[in-house]
């Protein structure tokens, strides 16, 4: 409940999105993990806030996505993400 209040809040923020992708995540729940990681990096902008999260900007999202894919057996899309994690 309280993160997606906080999406609605400041849906400028990445932080929101990727601590709702951490947690579906730890659910298992593939699908929502692609959903909110994606989401998080449509945001391209990184305020400097007291909200500031390191890893809504490092390989973090990149490494939920790969694995969330391999998870779902698109195996292609899990290894260009995770390509993207590395570099």
């Amino acid at each position: 409940m309280w993160l997606n209040k906080a999406m609605l809040e400041a849906p400028y923020l990445r932080d929101p999105f990727m601590e709702r992708a951490l947690l579906v995540y730890e659910l298992n729940e593939w699908p929502d993990t692609i959903n909110y990681t994606l989401q998080a990096l449509e945001i391209k902008t990184h305020p400097k806030t007291y909200i500031n999260e390191p890893f809504s900007f490092d390989a973090t999202p990149y490494d939920l996505l790969s694995i969330a894919y391999f998870y779902i057996s698109d195996y292609q899309k899990a290894l260009d993400y995770v390509n993207k994690a590395l570099k």
